[in-house]
């Protein structure tokens, strides 16, 4: 804290208004160093800040909002990789009865530019929860909002439903980049060959 901030400080201990320009101040201040923060990172020069994490949540559980997500540079931008995401507690509505559905995603995307903070995922996620939308339209409706905030370069989503009337629906939504090379989708699908080989390893399953 600067003398200057100190001696603002001390007249609010005073002076009830000036407490509260004070407090309006150091909320404008606080606001201008996050935002000249994330600006830093997209640009590569400072650390991520995020809305989400760290920070005080509240939850909408009625409609996805693809604005909540938020991500981060690829740490690795040299060499393909991958990124597994487990979503074991999806649950939406029935667009028809209302009842609710159970489910699992798993998301899986080799990135671009662009990681997806997971924080935010779970907080986009959860406004599905009462959400009235079929299984089919849920998937895809995930990877494209993913597909448009990351722009990864291969990215699938596949959800494992519980089954409804002795049916189980699991749909997989692919997304692949624009200019994505035959060569290059080739190192994409091997990549995440090995994910599902080390998923079957450890015991993993995509379904119930």
């Amino acid at each position: 804290m600067t003398p200057k901030d100190r001696a603002v400080k001390d007249r609010a201990v005073k002076d009830p208004a000036a407490k509260d320009r004070a407090a309006k101040n150091w909320a404008a201040k606080d606001r201008a160093a996050k935002d000249r923060a994330a600006k830093d990172h997209v640009t590569g020069q400072g650390p991520p800040v995020f809305a989400a994490l760290g920070r005080h949540t509240e939850y909408r559980y009625d409609q996805p909002d693809p604005t909540v997500l938020e991500a981060f540079a690829n740490p690795y931008p040299i060499s393909p990789w991958v990124v597994s995401l487990l979503c074991s507690e999806f649950t939406s509505l029935c667009p028809v009865t209302g009842q609710p559905d159970y489910g699992r995603l798993t998301i899986e995307y080799v990135p671009g530019r662009l990681c997806v903070e997971s924080k935010s995922l779970k907080l986009y996620l959860v406004g599905y929860r009462n959400h009235g939308s079929f299984h089919e339209a849920c998937v895809n409706r995930v990877a494209d909002d993913l597909a448009a905030k990351l722009s990864p370069r291969y990215l699938r989503v596949y959800g494992d439903f519980k089954p409804r009337g002795g049916i189980a629906i699991r749909p997989l939504a692919v997304r692949p980049a624009p200019d994505l090379t035959d060569g290059e989708q080739a190192r994409c699908l091997g990549l995440l060959s090995q994910v599902e080989t080390f998923s079957r390893a450890n015991g993993d399953s995509n379904s119930w």
